[in-house]
């Protein structure tokens, strides 16, 4: 057994996380065996009352990785939407590729934080090079195209009618 206290990122990150992630996938599968519709059955009431059955919900002493990660991804799973289902469609988030959901944990648990380069060295580099492939995608013309990662589409609305104001 590793460590269970292996940090994600560090050397013995990738074993633990081995034991963890199966944890999960089981789990993601009970609950949306559990759930078999696009959304938890019985409304709010249901779900407030399956959220109510885990008392304590911070008990005095833990019951370990493997247990609350499994009840946890339970839940998660039966007491949430499948946005990839037909009658989801419509809201504001997508499915999430398997592909996208995989790249996350690498994500997640080197937790590279693109503040500054000395935080994110090989990330940075892989934004700044990706971001001018695709500016000179769209502007194949142009002989320095440049772009820039927002958050969402409030920041890139916004960006957008600053930089045109600058213009």
């Amino acid at each position: 057994m590793v460590d269970s206290t292996a940090l994600a990122g560090g050397r013995q990150g990738h074993e633990r996380l081995a034991e963890l992630v199966p944890v999960v996938l089981r789990g993601l599968a009970a609950g949306t065996a559990e759930r078999a519709a696009p959304g938890p059955a019985g409304g709010p009431a249901a779900v407030a009352a399956s959220v109510a059955a885990l008392e304590p919900l911070v008990p005095e002493r833990g019951v370990g990785a493997e247990k609350a990660l499994s009840e946890l991804s339970t839940l998660l799973a039966a007491g949430s939407v499948d946005p990839a289902d037909p009658w989801c469609a419509a809201h504001l988030h997508c499915p999430p590729l398997a592909v996208g959901v995989a790249a996350d944990i690498a994500a997640g648990a080197l937790n590279p934080s693109m503040d500054s380069w000395d935080q994110a060295p090989v990330a940075s580099e892989l934004e700044r090079a990706f971001l001018t492939a695709i500016a000179r995608l769209c502007y194949p013309a142009e002989p320095a195209p440049d772009a820039v990662v927002t958050t969402g589409g409030t920041e890139s609305n916004l960006l957008g009618l600053l930089l045109a104001r600058e213009k």
